[in-house]
Order: C-alpha cells, then structure tokens, then sequence
C-alpha cells in the first residue's frame, strides 16, 4: 500500500475494516510485535502488543470442541505480553503503533 493509499485511508471512520486496511495491519503484525489500541466490546478500551510473526508466536491449543466460523471482521493476535491468543476487531481499532 503506497502512503498516498494509507492517507486516504486514515480518513475514514474506521480505516482498518476495509480489505486493505485489514491487509496492512495482518502484513505488519506478520513483521513483528505491533501495538494495537482498540476498543472492547465491554466500551473499555485496551492496548495489545501483539504479532502474527511465527518466530514470536506458540501453537494455539483447542481447549473445546467447538468449531468457530470464520470471522472476517476479526483478528486473531498472538498477545505477547500474556503468551496467549486473543482477537481485536477491526472496526474498534484506534491505533497502532510499531518500530522501523
């Protein structure tokens, strides 16, 4: 995504629940640990560091036999602070921030 791209993109009300913004922040978390500011369903707001890197990531263990569908407005995270998986929404994301 050109930088022309994202600009227009920040702009909208919620930038990151669109393919390409859902595109950008997966590619990103894929690179490394992102911090990624959003708002839980409860209203509260909360600040993950997280990645999708497979260097920085453990397998995810089914602790039920339940099968999910496929949710395409969330995105499961590996939280790296509390060594476990956990998911954000896309339309409640505030922020995210990241290292060069």
């Amino acid at each position: 995504m050109s930088m022309k791209e994202f600009a227009l993109m920040s702009e909208l009300e919620h930038p990151f629940d669109s393919d390409a913004g859902r595109e950008w922040i997966k590619s990103h978390l894929n690179i490394g640990p992102m911090k990624v500011t959003f708002n839980k369903t409860d209203g509260t707001e909360r600040t993950m560091n997280c990645t999708l890197n497979q260097e920085l990531t453990k397998d995810y263990t089914k602790k039920t036999d339940r099968v999910r569908k496929i949710n395409e407005g969330v995105c499961p995270v590996f939280d790296i602070d509390i060594q476990e998986w956990r998911s954000f929404r896309y339309d409640s994301v505030i922020r995210v921030q990241f290292d060069l």
